[in-house]
């Protein structure tokens, strides 16, 4: 291993000194985001001078904070293979990941996402060190009950701390440099800190030291430098904490960086928003033309409003304010002239208004800020006008986006690394609201290093027109035929296989749904046809049982007279005899056959009214003397 005073400590100082350029530009955005400025000592000294400090880059950072990271990101880890069961352990690991990342907000002091966009909007550069909470108690003795101690740490460092370089692989190397109180350092690294503990323990003053904390493949090295009244950066040697070989087979960084590579100036290679201002000193200027156009704007305030000319000394004319016709009376002699305030200097406003509105142009984010359209303006010519604006921020966004992508990746290696499962529990913040309690679980042997792929979305929290999306998706769909989850990404839908199983799920139960409402519709009908079944059964059970009561009298009628057996014999038929006893015979059959049976009258032949095998005996059912046939 290399030495640390002899080798690192020298190391350090040379990239501490390649990197000065963009330290001290990151140094004067500092200044203008946290409102740090001070006039000119000869303007300052002007007894009618008023600071004003202009909040433009200030406000320019807060509107690309609160656009970029209200929203919860979505996490996309790609799959190992197309099978529906992977995609499914996808959408699971993608929920345990965002998890992950809401516990290491509870335990920082600071929301994890809020600070990693304002970094990139701030510098163009996001540096971050994560490891598992787990691993540091172990390593340090530190002994106590930490929230989610399964879990990680996720340690969002400023830029003007962080010294990596890099080469075509990807990150080498890592140099974090910090001034923090000795106890602080002796809070996060316990017993590896018991030198500079026991330097402390009879001290009854704050003192601080320069941390130094070095990454390589090969080596980790952390170390103080001595002890001071003073917070500044401070060579030498004076406390070792780590000393040790490293193990991992990754660097749990994640380090990104916009700008440029064509640039050889250190200070031109990263392009922060509020670059081009800091090169070019405008806020000074602008902060120096509203401080003087403030300050003469007051002091005129209090200029004579009139003048008086009078011969002699008469302790001055009474003037009435409270009169409504705002009279001054005037003796002999005396004159009064109403003065014109003094005019503030133009060219003052106009160097205040340029500095402005180059500063918009150079940010781009006005019209998220403050959007004040006329009366009547369409509200696609709002959404054209906000949409131009977000994309001002498009390349904070994307660098944010990459950098937590880098976040969730370290995850998953320190897991396989490890060998430990990456476990959380459902808080109903899944697409569906449904997995409060449900336990996710990432399985360390499932996880393969070298084909870790994840990819973040931050959705922009902007007024923008929906309807305008949800039309956009449904041209893709029906005139590019793209598919249903490639549309629904576009709709900024966190997993789009979650909404088509939820979309399969609701037309299986609407098909359910109907099947049982058709089942108990048959079993209706079925009812009903079985109640008529039996309806019809007793009336025909009643019929036949009149028919037989009917045959019974005939036959116990059987030794009547003729006369009377036969209208019994016809009763039993179910037609009703006439007076003389004859049968009665329907409307149609008389219809049908005309006037009786007489021929020349259109009636029937005679002959039919006795066909063959019709005779009396057999009609009546007796024979001549009255006897039973």
């Amino acid at each position: 291993m290399k030495d640390i005073k002899n080798y690192l400590a020298p190391k350090a100082k040379e990239m501490i000194d390649h990197d000065k350029p963009q330290k001290d530009l990151f140094r004067k955005i500092d200044r203008m985001v946290e409102l740090d400025y001070s006039l000119p000592d000869k303007i300052s000294k002007l007894k009618w001078m008023r600071k004003i400090v202009s909040i433009d880059p200030l406000s320019a950072i807060m509107v690309g904070r609160r656009t970029l990271a209200t929203i919860r990101p979505q996490v996309f880890i790609q799959p190992l293979n197309e099978k529906i069961v992977t995609k499914k352990m996808a959408n699971m690991n993608e929920q345990n990941l965002l998890l992950q990342l809401k516990y290491a907000a509870r335990r920082a002091e600071f929301d994890p996402i809020g600070d990693i966009v304002e970094s990139a909007l701030r510098y163009d550069m996001v540096a971050a060190l994560t490891m598992p909470v787990k691993w540091q108690l172990e390593g340090t003795g530190i002994k106590r009950n930490v929230r989610g101690a399964n879990g990680f740490m996720t340690m969002v460092q400023s830029p003007l701390d962080v010294y990596p370089r890099f080469s075509p692989l990807g990150l080498e190397s890592v140099l974090h440099v910090k001034v923090l109180t000795a106890q602080e350092v002796v809070r996060f690294y316990g017993d590896k800190a018991s030198a500079l503990r026991d330097a402390i323990k009879d001290e009854d003053k704050e003192l601080y030291v320069a941390l130094y904390d070095y990454w390589d493949y090969d080596q980790r090295a952390t170390w103080c430098s001595g002890l001071s009244d003073v917070a500044n950066i401070s060579a030498g040697v004076e406390y070792v904490i780590n000393d040790e070989e490293m193990e991992l087979p990754f660097l749990p960084w994640s380090i990104e960086r916009g700008g440029t590579s064509l640039s050889g100036k250190q200070d031109h290679q990263t392009r922060p928003m509020l670059a081009p201002i800091a090169h070019t000193d405008m806020w000074d200027t602008q902060n120096i033309a509203k401080s003087i156009a403030f300050a003469e704007a007051l002091g005129y305030s209090a200029a004579p409003r009139y003048k008086r000319t009078t011969f002699a000394d008469d302790g001055g004319m009474q003037i009435d304010y409270g009169d409504i016709n705002k009279t001054v009376d005037l003796k002999p002699g005396e004159d009064l002239q109403e003065l014109k305030p003094p005019a503030i200097d133009q060219n003052l406003l106009h160097i205040v208004d340029r500095t402005s509105a180059d500063m918009d142009k150079v940010t781009g984010v006005k019209n998220l800020g403050s959007l004040d359209p006329p009366s009547g303006t369409a509200f696609a010519t709002v959404n054209s006008l906000i949409k131009a604006a977000t994309s001002s921020l498009d390349p904070a966004k994307k660098l944010a986006e990459n950098a937590l992508a880098g976040i969730f990746e370290d995850m998953m290696q320190w897991a396989a690394h490890t060998q430990e499962d990456i476990t959380a529990l459902g808080d109903g913040s899944n697409l569906k609201g449904d997995d409060t309690g449900r336990k996710y679980q990432m399985k360390w042997d499932e996880i393969q290093p070298d084909m870790i792929d994840v990819e973040v979305k931050l959705s922009p929290h902007i007024p923008t027109d929906k309807l305008q999306q949800i039309n956009a998706a449904t041209l893709l769909l029906n005139e590019l035929n793209w598919s249903q989850e490639d549309a629904w990404k576009e709709l900024d839908v966190a997993n789009p296989e979650e909404i088509k199983e939820r979309f399969e799920q609701e037309k299986l139960d609407e098909v359910m749904l109907q099947n049982e409402l058709k089942k108990i519709a048959s079993e209706a009908d079925l009812a009903i046809q079985a109640q008529q079944m039996q309806l019809q059964m007793g009336m025909e059970q009643a019929q036949m049982q009149a028919q037989q009561q009917a045959q019974q009298q005939a036959q116990q009628q059987a030794g009547m007279n003729p006369e009377s057996a036969s209208q019994a014999r016809m009763a039993g038929n179910g037609l009703p005899p006439t007076r003389t006893g004859a049968p009665r015979r329907d409307a149609q059959s008389m219809a049908v056959r005309g006037q009786g049976f007489n021929p020349a009258r259109g009636g029937s032949s005679p002959n039919e009214a006795n066909p063959e095998g019709f005779t009396r005996e057999s009609i009546s059912g007796v024979d001549k003397r009255g006897g039973a046939i």
